[in-house]
């Protein structure tokens, strides 16, 4: 039910824009929102216990950005972006549902939360691309590692849509996009990693079951 969004631009994002993006997510969670932006190379972030129309967008100068409208369905404990010093996430979707003790001994990972979308960032950490595991997923990955990269990509059970109307932004629904004066959106493939890194490009990761979105 979370919104996942993202923006990538070759020279400055445009955060009206984006900020416009973020409210509309909002019909997909109101409960706490936050972004995550490269920050001249480095990973920077924002999370609050509020909707998206209280994120502040100040002092921001960026050219790659992503965020998370959440909708819980427990309690407001590790919103998200979840975040590495060089790695943050936004995921809709549902990974496990067995108690985050069991984690470790299943995924084989140390674990900081008791998100199960840690388990999307962990395995992307640990070279194990996401769209293994079972579960649910829509994924904007914002890696600041080596070279910034925005990587976004879904399994056969969620949705996630983007739009290269000069830059390319990404929403979790077509209709967040529309609401926010997009015209040309697409719909991703499923199984498929969309990249870019100053290029675009995408990398079939698992031929795709029935799909469901």
């Amino acid at each position: 039910m979370c919104a996942v969004v993202g923006a990538f631009s070759k020279t400055k994002v445009d955060l009206d824009l984006f900020q416009k993006v973020m409210v509309q997510s909002m019909i997909r969670g109101k409960h706490a929102s936050g972004i995550a932006w490269n920050n001249n190379g480095k990973l920077a972030y924002r999370i609050i216990d509020e909707s998206a129309n209280f994120l502040a967008f100040k002092n921001i100068d960026t050219n790659m950005i992503i965020g998370h409208a959440r909708y819980s369905t427990s309690d407001l404990n590790y919103n998200q972006p979840i975040k590495t010093d060089n790695i943050a996430i936004v995921h809709n979707g549902v990974i496990s549902q067995e108690h985050p003790d069991t984690w470790k001994n299943t995924y084989g990972y140390d674990f900081v939360t008791k998100n199960d979308s840690e388990i999307v960032l962990r395995s992307y950490e640990n070279k194990k691309h996401p769209l293994q595991l079972d579960g649910s997923m829509a994924t904007i990955i914002l890696d600041m590692t080596h070279k910034p990269t925005i990587l976004f990509f879904r399994n056969e059970q969620r949705p996630l849509y983007y739009s290269t109307d000069n830059d390319i932004y990404i929403a979790s629904t077509k209709n967040i996009l529309e609401r926010s004066g997009f015209e040309h959106i697409l719909k991703t493939d499923s199984c498929v990693e969309y990249k870019i890194d100053g290029k675009f490009s995408t990398n079939l990761i698992r031929q795709s079951k029935t799909d469901l979105q």
